[in-house]
């Protein structure tokens, strides 16, 4: 019996199924075994506003063909840190 998996688990099922490229709610769905309409109400707009996804179109939200990234934690451009 599998578990109800919490909002955190969700999110980062999500970011691991396009941590390195784009993909659709289509695509992320059955990554996650969730429905398209379950993501779509709600549960992929709040990742992109909390920062967790880039929206390849990101200027046309409903973009027929938009698809989502995970932000990359760490950008490229900063120092790596020391420990």
């Amino acid at each position: 019996k599998r578990g109800k998996m919490n909002q955190q688990q969700l999110h980062a099922q999500i970011i691991a199924v396009c941590r390195d490229e784009y993909k659709s709610i289509e695509e992320i769905a059955k990554g996650v075994g969730k429905t398209m309409k379950y993501l779509n109400n709600g549960v992929i707009s709040k990742m992109v506003s909390e920062g967790l996804l880039d929206r390849k179109y990101p200027k046309i939200p409903t973009h027929p063909e938009q698809q989502y990234k995970a932000h990359p934690i760490n950008d490229e451009d900063n120092e790596p840190t020391l420990f």
